[in-house]
């Protein structure tokens, strides 16, 4: 093997990747089929390029097109998936951020007015009604319990295995 050629399959990915002895002609025309939607066709990349279709046919043929635009549509939904998953992540960490500030509030008015209540001052207002204040723990839990998850979601399951005496 030549160094040119050992250099090209290091270089070489995946699939859709330029493949070693491809054109460019017909890499440019795969990219073209590969980046159309999943019900891509030939002929669509022929009208595009303004070539005869079957030119196009004997690169996909030559260049097993349908499969590595398959590999291509595989790669994009998992990197589209794992983009989804980061999201939620950061999601949740918000709403739990947020919950935590929300019962954090709500147990800064609690005090404020059971310490109203004790010193009974007259002429003391209170932000927020017991009723309220009540409303506001009760959905600053329900947002972290939401984003952190319920109890015991995470709880391990126990298997045990009985192996017995083949003597028998």
């Amino acid at each position: 093997m030549t160094e040119t050629a050992g250099r090209a399959s290091q270089t070489l990915q995946n699939s859709w990747d330029r493949l070693p002895q491809e054109s460019h002609k017909a890499f440019a025309a795969f990219t073209i089929y590969r980046d159309l939607d999943s019900d891509r066709t030939y002929q669509e990349v022929a009208q595009m390029l303004h070539c005869s279709g079957a030119n196009v046919r004997r690169w996909a043929a030559k260049w097993n097109w349908y499969s590595r635009a398959c590999d291509w549509d595989n790669y994009q939904d998992q990197k589209a998936q794992e983009a989804q998953i980061r999201e939620r992540m950061r999601m949740a960490e918000r709403q739990a951020h947020t919950g935590m500030v929300m019962q954090s509030i709500a147990s800064a008015e609690m005090d404020r007015l059971r310490r109203s209540l004790e010193s009974s001052e007259p002429g003391k207002q209170r932000k927020l009604s017991a009723s309220e204040i009540a409303r506001f723990m009760e959905i600053g839990s329900k947002l972290e319990r939401s984003a952190r998850g319920e109890p015991g979601a995470d709880s391990v399951a126990k298997i045990e295995v009985i192996f017995g005496n083949s003597e028998d």
